[in-house]
């Protein structure tokens, strides 16, 4: 048995059949019909059928050669949609490229066919466009949060400390807890959660930028001292000339107090969607509760002995700090020109 590919105009249909199928496209002497030359699509059909060969199908490596060669002779003379059509199969047979990637391409071929349905066309059409709006959109979020963290570790390449309000405008996106708590709404029963629900999500509501405010300020709190990275508490401390540590943890600890006024604050309006909006919002309060949690009692302790032995006990060891990590990736991006030197 065979898995074979056929393609007609945009189609990708695959079936299982039996090799010996292929013999009747072949003559008297055991070659390829060169009658097969004058049908084009049925060379193509061939060609990506071939793409399926295993080991020991003989007769499918022939028919890879078979195709190829007539392929190839026929560019230069037929219809500018054929030819284009077969310069793509030839560069890239459709078993071996991911089809959304040149779906666009074959859309193009298929409505300069003549025999094109124009129903189907159109509907194609639609589908990826959609597909292509939605794609955009999760790329915007996914470039938001990559160009905050190439600024991070572009302040720490360069040995730039930010004021406080800089690092709050970079430092919250950051800290992922939007993506966390959209991850906690995905969740929820489904039959319950509206599109308004995660549109609310997406337009970053006062309780989630709070919640965000208290995470990673928290974190900051813990890691100053021994994380060798920016933190809201050495910025206060660059900003401010002659503040102490303690002031600085103050300062910091009274924006996490004023945070949780927030979410108290939100807590107290109504829902602003469906119904499971209560819920989700209390979700985005626990978030908060874990991390504030967790943070106070490392805090309370000897964070850099905790933080080590958590990650040891688990069986990791680790050589090399986050700053000799990001210095390293972001030398080697200014080295191979991805990053301008200024």
């Amino acid at each position: 048995m065979h898995l074979a590919h056929f393609f007609k105009g945009k189609f990708n249909i695959f079936l299982w059949v039996e090799v010996d199928v292929f013999d009747k496209f072949k003559d008297r002497k055991g070659k390829f019909d060169e009658s097969l030359i004058s049908n084009v699509q049925g060379l193509l059909s061939l060609y990506e059928a071939s793409q399926f060969r295993v080991h020991g199908e003989d007769i499918l490596e022939e028919a890879l050669e078979f195709s190829t060669t007539q392929l190839d002779s026929l560019v230069v003379h037929v219809s500018n949609s054929l030819s284009t059509q077969i310069k793509e199969a030839l560069e890239i047979p459709i078993h071996k490229t991911v089809t959304r990637f040149v779906a666009n391409k074959f859309l193009s071929i298929y409505q300069q066919d003549e025999s094109h349905n124009n129903v189907l066309l159109n509907f194609a059409k639609l589908d990826f466009n959609l597909l292509l709006k939605m794609h955009q959109k999760e790329l915007s979020e996914v470039t938001r949060l990559v160009r905050t963290y190439f600024q991070e570790a572009k302040w720490v390449y360069c040995g730039y400390i930010p004021s406080l309000d800089e690092y709050m405008k970079v430092g919250m996106p950051s800290s992922t807890y939007i993506l966390m708590s959209a991850a906690a709404l995905a969740g929820i029963n489904g039959e319950l959660v509206s599109k308004e629900a995660f549109e609310w999500v997406a337009s970053d509501p006062l309780i989630l930028r709070a919640s965000e405010i208290i995470g990673r300020l928290m974190n900051d709190l813990v890691g100053f001292g021994f994380e060798q990275k920016i933190s809201a508490v050495g910025c206060y401390m660059n900003q401010n000339k002659g503040a102490s540590k303690e002031e600085a943890f103050a300062e910091i600890q009274n924006l996490v107090t004023n945070a949780w006024k927030d979410i108290n604050q939100e807590l107290l309006r109504p829902s602003p969607t469906a119904v499971p909006m209560a819920f989700f919002m209390q979700v985005i309060v626990n978030i908060s509760r874990y991390s504030y949690r967790l943070d106070r009692e490392e805090h309370d302790s000897v964070p850099s002995e905790i933080s080590s032995k958590k990650i040891k006990d688990l069986g990791f060891a680790y050589k090399y700090g986050i700053q000799d990590i990001i210095h390293e990736t972001i030398g080697r991006c200014v080295a191979y020109g991805f990053l301008p030197t200024q």
